[in-house]
């Protein structure tokens, strides 16, 4: 399991993923909606 705080660009949490893979958990927190947003185009856009 893996936590972040504060995303940003979402670029840790998916690298994070690919480490940890599809048996992982990943868990990313992101209280600025613009910023989420923004991170979860960024990982839903493969």
């Amino acid at each position: 399991m893996f936590l972040e705080v504060g995303l940003g660009s979402g670029y840790g949490a998916a690298i994070v993923r690919e480490i940890v893979g599809t048996d992982g958990l990943v868990v990313a927190i992101e209280i600025d909606p613009l910023t989420f947003e923004f991170a979860k185009r960024n990982v839903t856009s493969q």
